[in-house]
């Protein structure tokens, strides 16, 4: 039942902040992002239903982004879109 309280889940490995965010089904991605004042092109997957989360293989190093947005095709693919190859964009 769901009570509406917030529950502690597992943590990441990486703490990383900029990052894009989508799901498959019951499994959340999160690609590329900023890691200790540095873009990484690292992704990690997190399953909703074992609590836990795995890192995939990273991206090219062509598309370490930041502020991207992650969009699901047929339930299967992940493209990433905009972003910023700068440390620290200008809007």
């Amino acid at each position: 039942m769901n009570t509406g309280e917030l529950v502690q889940r597992a943590y990441r490995e990486s703490m990383r902040y900029a990052f894009g965010v989508c799901n498959i089904g019951h499994l959340l991605y999160l690609v590329g992002g900023t890691h200790m004042n540095a873009n990484t092109a690292r992704c990690e997957q997190y399953n909703i239903l074992t609590n836990k989360w795995c890192t995939l293989d990273f991206l090219l190093p062509t598309l370490y982004h930041t502020y991207l947005d992650l969009k699901v095709l047929q339930k299967r693919y992940i493209f990433s879109f905009g972003g910023s190859e700068k440390l620290h964009p200008t809007h």
